[in-house]
Order: structure tokens, then C-alpha cells, then sequence
């Protein structure tokens, strides 16, 4: 055989390694340790499937991380619910997965590659049944994901797989280092063991609903003390190593704190929701049925859809409860006709900074922002949050050039 044919199948064989699904990229043998969260640094390209969710808000500037996720094809992510729960068509530019990672901070790596998002599916029973319950989501790539040596796919469990309680898995991602502190420079790595939904119960003692069968509870120990995820993991892996491949168990979801001995980590169970990560993939999964559009406006250019904003007889749209300030989780929709929309004329504005919105198309307006003479583009939406509230807003269509400065 010729030199350059063994190369050649040389290298085709080892593309075929690395496209296979669990596959580690470096030996686990001879790995530096370190005194992180009672778990250790990683080598590079080790854990291929592990990507960093970032947030880059101009073309400019740098990224930040803030989860973790799971590649499991080469343009899909796995990741936690309360991870991308706020990303919409709006925002969902500011959105980047970074694949091929070791080090948190963008290096301009030769193995690291940046992609942007086409598409963000949440679970539609996140939190529905009770907190954090189904905390799974899906990101589509706008592309795929290179396969190779550092970056590479987890494997999802078979059909009827679990992971089983005693089970050995591992957990990575760049995490605080403690409840509270700061994140490490490079991937962390952590051993766990599976435990009962039974004893997570019991040791959380919120009541059975609190853990429910989506949900899978993990915690490990070192010679340092527990091992556990920690703020920054959200999203991440929990995989078990099952006939030399690693299979993806958990999504890093949430806890009572971090490395407490009393409250182990909490992850969303992944054999719980494989029809519905396949639907998602594949494209099979009932679409929601978009909200009614008013068969006409009355002479008016909107109409409050949903929720317990008033409209009067000239047409202004008050918040809920006004002119008495509206109450927690209080939310509207109000549809538009945007042919024949006009510049608003805010008669009162008053709304908490930050936590309690309205969203006209893509911008949001909050605080001492109101949108005095802005022309809707979109629909509009009211949601107020948990705490604090305010007395609120009324906006009417102008009908005059009309300018009104709030303190």
C-alpha cells in the first residue's frame, strides 16, 4: 500500500471517529488538577459536545457567557429552558454559541467557532405544572457546527434509556467556582452519581410536586468535598459514559444553593422529553396556532386582544386596574392595525424601571421611558413582574402634534 493511500484512509478513518456521537477528543489520562468546586480543569477538546451560550449585543463588542448547552447534531443545542426563555425574533441576534471552547473569554482560538442562532424553541410546559419543571429548549444554528477533533456531538439516550440511580456521570461547563463567586478561565469538569427522585424529594422537602418526573438529581463527591454545578452551568451536560460513548442524561437546570451536602444539583431528564426533542428536530412539531386578529377595528387603529387593559370610547388604552396601579404578573395584548397607525400620545406613564414593560414590535419602553410620539410598527404587549408596582399608563392615537415631557 502506498503512503499516500494509508494516509489517505488514515484520515478517513479518523473523520469517522470524530463524527460519531459521545466520543471523548483527548485521553482522560494525565490531567492537570485543580482546586475548582471540588472538581477539575479540563483538557482541550475534551468534552467536543460542551458549548457556551454568549450574549453579543453589537457586531463589535465582545461576547459574555451566561449558560451552557449541549451540541447533539451539528446544529442543534440542547439547553435549559430559563436559559433563552426571553430570546425572541426580537433579540435573538444578540444570541451566539460558541462550540470547539476551552478558555471562557473569546481567544480567537483555531478550534473555537462562533455561530449565530436561527431559531430558539422553548418547551411549551416550562414551568407550567411547577417551577422549573420541563426546563428544557432547543437552539437551531443558522449553521452547522464543523465536526472534528474539538468539536463533536453528545449522544442522546435510546428509547426507554435512563439513567440509572447510582449510575457515574460527569458535569461541565464554566460556572462559579462557589455560590456567589467568581467563574473560572477554563472548562470545568466534576464527577456525579444519580441519585433517586425519591430522596431529592426528601431532601428538598418542598412537597413531591417540587421534583417531578422530568427532573433528575445528581451529586458527587472528590477527595475536596461535593462536587455540583453552579451559576454559569445552567444548560450544560450531565453525561453517562454507556459502552465507550457518552450519552446526555441531564440539562443542568437548578438547587439550593451549590456543593451543599443537604441539596443536590437538580437537571432536566432528557429520556423524558426525547419525542419532543425529535418533533423539534425534525421539524414534525405542531405549530402554535397564532393568536385571532380582530375581523375589524371599529374605527379604531388597535383592540386589547387578551389580558385586562380597558380601551374607552376615544379609543386611549389604559394598563390594568388603572388609574389604581395594576398588580403582579398583570399582562395585555393588544393588536394593531399598522396601516393605519398614528403617533401615540402618552396621557400618563408610570411603570417600574426594568421589570415591568411594554413592547411595541421590537422596542421596549420602561421606567421613565415612555413612547411619546412612537408610530407602532407591531403589535403591543404588557407584562408586569412579581414585585412592585405602579399606578401605570394611558396612551390614546394622537390626533394632533402633540409633545408631553414626564419628570
Amino acid at each position: 500500500m502506498s503512503p499516500v493511500l494509508l494516509l489517505l484512509l488514515l484520515a478517513v478513518g479518523e473523520a469517522g471517529r470524530w463524527a460519531q456521537c459521545g466520543v471523548l477528543g483527548k485521553s482522560r489520562k494525565h490531567r492537570p488538577e485543580a482546586d475548582i468546586v471540588h472538581g477539575r480543569k479540563s483538557t482541550k477538546c475534551e468534552w467536543r459536545w460542551q458549548v457556551s451560550l454568549r450574549n453579543r449585543q453589537t457586531a463589535n463588542s465582545s461576547s459574555r457567557h451566561f449558560c451552557g448547552g449541549t451540541l447533539i447534531s451539528p446544529q442543534w443545542v440542547l439547553t435549559a429552558a430559563h436559559c433563552v426563555v426571553d430570546i425572541n425574533d426580537c433579540n435573538k441576534h444578540t444570541l451566539r454559541v460558541v462550540a470547539g471552547d476551552f478558555k471562557q473569554k473569546w481567544e480567537g482560538d483555531r478550534y473555537q467557532v462562533e455561530m449565530g442562532v436561527k431559531q430558539v424553541f422553548v418547551h411549551h410546559e416550562y414551568s407550567q405544572h411547577t417551577e422549573m419543571d420541563q426546563d428544557f429548549a432547543l437552539i437551531e444554528l443558522a449553521e452547522p457546527m464543523p465536526i472534528g477533533r474539538c468539536i463533536g456531538v453528545a449522544c442522546l439516550p435510546s428509547n426507554g434509556s435512563v439513567a440509572s440511580v447510582g449510575e457515574k456521570c460527569n458535569i461541565t461547563g464554566w460556572g462559579t467556582l462557589k455560590s456567589g463567586g467568581h467563574t473560572p478561565e477554563n472548562l470545568q469538569e466534576a464527577p456525579v452519581t444519580v441519585l433517586s427522585n425519591e430522596e431529592c424529594k426528601a431532601s428538598y422537602g418542598h412537597g413531591e410536586g417540587n421534583i417531578t418526573d422530568a427532573m433528575l438529581c445528581a451529586q458527587g463527591h472528590s477527595r475536596k468535598g461535593i462536587t455540583d454545578s453552579c451559576q454559569g452551568d445552567s444548560g450544560g451536560p450531565l453525561v453517562c459514559k454507556e459502552d465507550r460513548r457518552f450519552v446526555l442524561h441531564g440539562v443542568v437546570s437548578w438547587g439550593n444553593g451549590c456543593a451543599d451536602v443537604s441539596y443536590p444539583g437538580v437537571y432536566s431528564r432528557v429520556s423524558h422529553q426525547l419525542d419532543w426533542i425529535q418533533a423539534v428536530m425534525s421539524g414534525s412539531l405542531p405549530t402554535s396556532t397564532p393568536p385571532p386578529r380582530p375581523a375589524n377595528y371599529n374605527g379604531s387603529m388597535w383592540a386589547v386582544m387578551e389580558g385586562s387593559c380597558q380601551m374607552d370610547e376615544q379609543h386611549c388604552i389604559t394598563s390594568p386596574n388603572y388609574p389604581e396601579n395594576y398588580s403582579n404578573y398583570d399582562s395585555c395584548k393588544i393588536a394593531v392595525n399598522v396601516s393605519a397607525a398614528v403617533p401615540l400620545d402618552v396621557k400618563d406613564w408610570a411603570t417600574e424601571a426594568w421589570y415591568d414593560k411594554l413592547n411595541i414590535g421590537c422596542e421596549v419602553y420602561t421606567g421613565a421611558q415612555s413612547p411619546q410620539g412612537v408610530t407602532p410598527n407591531g403589535d403591543i404587549a404588557w407584562d408586569s413582574d412579581a414585585s412592585v408596582t405602579e399606578r401605570g399608563w394611558k396612551i390614546c392615537p394622537s390626533t394632533e402634534d402633540t409633545s408631553i415631557v414626564f419628570p
